[in-house]
């Protein structure tokens, strides 16, 4: 099943948003936990295309919104002014990227393709329906020079 669009509806936005300021927050954390450090993080999240992740951020208009994340008052005030006149915002919802080898990614990467790993509460929330939750998920790790 894959959905072309995805409606979420105006009081809703507030968790899309708190979501994606996680996820942003989980990134610099681990990093910060692992610097000038012999530990690793292990995850796991879903490769997502950054373009398309970027899109739903600026449909949303997360950069506004992001610095009001921990102000829930004033994030509630901003939406409402924001999108004043309507009851839903709609996004093209995003796909996870499936490779079949690590070479496979490389390739994609080297012909100029760039992706993110979003988390799995995020996926719940922008995928397109095409992939079960247990289909496409990566495992990742963090240390100190690599992800």
């Amino acid at each position: 099943m894959e959905m072309s669009e995805i409606q979420i509806p105006k009081n809703k936005l507030k968790l899309f948003l708190k979501e994606f300021f996680d996820l942003d927050n989980l990134f610099i954390e681990n990093y910060q936990k692992v610097k000038g450090k012999n530990i690793k993080i292990k995850e796991i999240g879903f490769l997502i295309d950054k373009k398309c992740f970027d899109d739903i951020k600026e449909k949303l208009s997360y950069s506004e919104f992001k610095k009001y994340a921990n102000d829930d008052k004033r994030c509630e005030e901003m939406i409402k002014e924001h999108y004043e006149n309507m009851n839903y915002i709609t996004f093209i919802p995003c796909e996870q990227k499936i490779f079949k080898t690590s070479k496979e990614l490389e390739e994609s990467i080297k012909k100029g393709n760039e992706y993110i790993i979003i988390n799995n509460l995020v996926w719940k929330l922008i995928n397109n329906g095409k992939y079960k939750e247990n289909e496409g998920k990566i495992f990742y790790e963090i240390n100190n020079e690599y992800l």
